[in-house]
Order: C-alpha cells, then structure tokens, then sequence
C-alpha cells in the first residue's frame, strides 16, 4: 500500500469517527427526557441562611418551611426544606435542587442529631436506620410550636443567621436581610 492511499484511509476513517461522534452528541441532546413541571408548582425565589448553636454551625440539620397561610386550590404541597453544609448555611430547595421557596410566610423546623456518622463510623453518611437523638429543643422541631418564623418576599432573601441557643431570646421574626 502506498503512502498517500494509506494516510487517505486514515483521515477518512478520522472524519467518520468525528462525524458519527457529532450525530452521537445531537442526538443525545435532542428528545430526551425533559422533567415535566410539577401539578400546582408555584413560583419559586432563593432563599439562603445560616444556622449554629452556641456559635459554632451545625453541618447535616434538616430544615423544613411549613407555609402559616392557606395554599391557593390545587397547588402542590412539596415543602421547602434544606440540608445545612459544613459550616451551616443552606440554600432552600422546593421542586428542585437548591430552587428557593415560594412566596409566604412560614413556620420553620429544624431537626438535627449531630454530624452524620455512617455504618464504619465515617463522618458524613448516616443510614436510613438512624436512631440517634434528637439534640434540637422540641421548640424548633415542631411547625405549630417553632420559634422561627420566616417571610419570603419577592427577589433575594438572605435569612438572617440563627443561633438555636439564643434565638427568641431578642426576636419572634426573620425576614431577608
């Protein structure tokens, strides 16, 4: 085979390869699944916070937003909620990862049993069978006797941080900074 036949072959076989690879990628980003919108999915905003005790944050608290007000009819009822990070902050999710939360007052919970320690005793990955305590007062793990109370307004709402070792001690509300 001559020299200019085989490095024929070899940049034909190259532009096949980049074309089959270019309709391979179309077509993956076309017709796909596309998530469907939830039934009664109300508009959404950013809400971020911050939470601590005694100063120091507390990475793994579950958080969960229970609207004080009557939804509009056929709304859905998913809850805001957030998972709080290393070093505490959260950023709400309701329909979607880290999403926000619609517009409202709420009563907020939080439950939190320490960091997550897993079966080999790894930090950060507590199983479903988790039977720690709880080591939040029952003020702030109950909707109806939570001491935290949040409006969500239009925009950006950045919460202020709270402390559960002092908070309702100077406030009965947070509203966004």
């Amino acid at each position: 085979m001559s020299g200019h036949f085989r490095s024929s072959l070899i940049g034909r076989r190259v532009v096949v390869i980049a074309v089959g690879l270019c309709c391979l990628s179309f077509a993956a980003s076309c017709g796909g699944p596309k998530l469907k919108p939830i039934k009664g999915q109300l508009a959404v905003v950013p809400v971020t916070g911050k939470l601590m005790m005694n100063g120091e944050p507390l990475a793994d608290a579950q958080i969960c937003f229970y609207t004080t007000e009557p939804l509009p009819k056929g709304t859905s009822s998913i809850r805001p909620h957030a998972t709080t990070e290393e070093d505490g902050s959260f950023r709400v999710s309701t329909y979607g990862s880290q999403d926000g939360a619609p517009l409202g007052k709420y009563s907020v919970t939080v439950s939190w049993k320490g960091p997550a320690v897993g079966p080999a005793g790894e930090v950060g990955v507590a199983g479903d069978d988790d039977d720690r305590p709880e080591k939040v007062a029952p003020a702030f793990r109950n909707p109806r006797m939570s001491r935290i109370r949040v409006e969500v307004t239009e925009g950006e709402n950045a919460l202020t941080p709270w402390d559960l070792a002092t908070y309702g001690q100077q406030q009965t509300s947070n509203t966004p900074n």
